[in-house]
C-alpha cells in the first residue's frame, strides 16, 4: 500500500504541474486528491502546484478522516474531498482549482447567458452562489 501512496503522490505532482502550466491556478489556489483503496492522498495546505514535491501530499484514511501519512497539514478543503469519496465510491480523483478568469466571472455576480449549444448541453443553467468563506 505504501508504494501505491507514493505512486499517487507522483501522479498528483504531474497533474498539478499540468494544471499550473495551463494557467488554471496561481500559487496555492487549488487542491487535488486521489483515492488509493481506503485512503485519500491530498495536497497539503499552502502547497503550490508549480513547486510541490512528495512531501506536499498527505494520506488520509477515508473512513475515519485521520491522517495516515505525511508531516504537513492537509488542504483546508480536506472535508470536501473526503465527502466526495465517502458518498461516491465511483469517484477516484478530485481536482479543485481557482482559474483566474472563471473565478473573476463567477465573482462578478453576473448571470452568463448561453452562447453556444454545448453550453446548454454540458452546463445547463448554472447556479450563482453568494460569497462564502473558503473551506
Amino acid at each position: 500500500m505504501a508504494d501505491m501512496v507514493i505512486e499517487a503522490k507522483r501522479q498528483l505532482i504531474g497533474i498539478g504541474r499540468q494544471i499550473a502550466a495551463k494557467g488554471l491556478v496561481i500559487g496555492p489556489g487549488g487542491n487535488t486528491s486521489l483515492r488509493v483503496g481506503g485512503t485519500m492522498v491530498i495536497s497539503a495546505s499552502g502547497s503550490s502546484f508549480e513547486s510541490s514535491d512528495e512531501s506536499d501530499y498527505v494520506a488520509i484514511d477515508i473512513e475515519t478522516g485521520k491522517q495516515a501519512d505525511g508531516g504537513k497539514r492537509p488542504s483546508s478543503e480536506v472535508l470536501m474531498h473526503l465527502e466526495c469519496y465517502r458518498r461516491r465510491p465511483d469517484v477516484n480523483a478530485v481536482v479543485h482549482t481557482h482559474p483566474t478568469w472563471s473565478t473573476s466571472v463567477a465573482s462578478s455576480g453576473t448571470k452568463m447567458p448561453p452562447m453556444f449549444p454545448d453550453y446548454v448541453v454540458f452546463v445547463g443553467k448554472p447556479a450563482i452562489l453568494d460569497y462564502v468563506i473558503p473551506t
